[in-house]
């Protein structure tokens, strides 16, 4: 996810929120209140988001993770996978 490293270095500074109602966190930026640029989302139920967000939803290139290891690397509109990438080993 060197993508994502690159993208908060770019000079729009993160933001850490504990969202108490949904038991999340949330560290990244933010536009008007919401998700809205890259951040990490992590989820009372051990699942995480790690990716870019539009408008308080997943949206561009991101990874969700659940907490049993599965795994879902791809583009996201609107928060749904509409392209699963795979990563090839050399």
């Amino acid at each position: 996810m060197e993508e994502i490293a690159c993208l908060l270095r770019s000079g729009f500074p993160p933001r850490a929120l504990s969202l108490p109602r949904r038991r999340a966190q949330y560290i990244g930026q933010l536009r008007a209140g919401r998700y809205h640029g890259v951040g990490n989302l992590r989820l009372a139920d051990g699942d995480h988001y790690r990716g870019t967000f539009e408008g308080g939803t997943y949206h561009g290139y991101g990874e969700y993770k659940s907490k049993s290891g599965k795994s879902s690397l791809g583009i996201w509109e609107g928060g749904k996978l509409v392209r699963r990438l795979t990563v090839e080993s050399q």
